[in-house]
This record gives structure tokens, C-alpha cells and sequence, in this order.
């Protein structure tokens, strides 16, 4: 996704992850958005539960980084999209 897509996408994403957990919003935004690839992006924003998903997981990604979990655990953890879209 090229830069300029990234931005728009976080300037939409920004307020709907405020109201789901405000003091982290912006950084999980850029964790989203970074994250996903654009379809998935339009999906999160079309699905508010799916949205809700994801963000929690962001959250609970950085409270386990902060908490010094090192980040092969997290990746064994929380895994990748890929793996995350198959169990669906």
C-alpha cells in the first residue's frame, strides 16, 4: 500500500479505534494499517465486531510487548494474518 493510501487510511481508522480504546488509538491505527492489506482494511472498516477483533488484538499486543514479552513469543502468540484468515 503506498504511503499516501496508509495515511488516508489511518486518518479514517483514527476516530473509530478512539472509541474503541482512546488512549492507545493512534498507535494502534498505525499497527492497522500496517498490518492488514487493503482488503482486509475494507473489511475492518465495514465490519465494526471485526474492527472491535483486531483492535483488541493490537491492544493486547502492546501490553505484552510493554510488559517484555520478547517478540518471538508474540509472534508464536498472536501469529500472523495469514495463519488467522485460514481459521475463519
Amino acid at each position: 500500500m503506498a504511503e499516501a493510501r496508509r495515511a488516508e487510511a489511518h486518518d479514517y481508522l483514527l476516530p473509530l479505534v478512539e472509541e474503541i480504546h482512546p488512549s492507545n488509538a493512534n498507535k494502534i491505527t498505525w499497527m492497522l494499517v500496517e498490518r492488514e492489506n487493503n482488503t482486509e482494511i475494507m473489511n475492518v472498516i465495514r465490519d465494526p465486531e471485526l474492527l472491535c477483533t483486531r483492535v483488541d488484538e493490537m491492544d493486547a499486543l502492546l501490553k505484552a510487548r510493554d510488559a517484555g514479552l520478547k517478540p518471538e513469543i508474540l509472534k508464536k502468540l498472536y501469529g500472523n494474518n495469514k495463519k488467522r484468515k485460514k481459521g475463519k
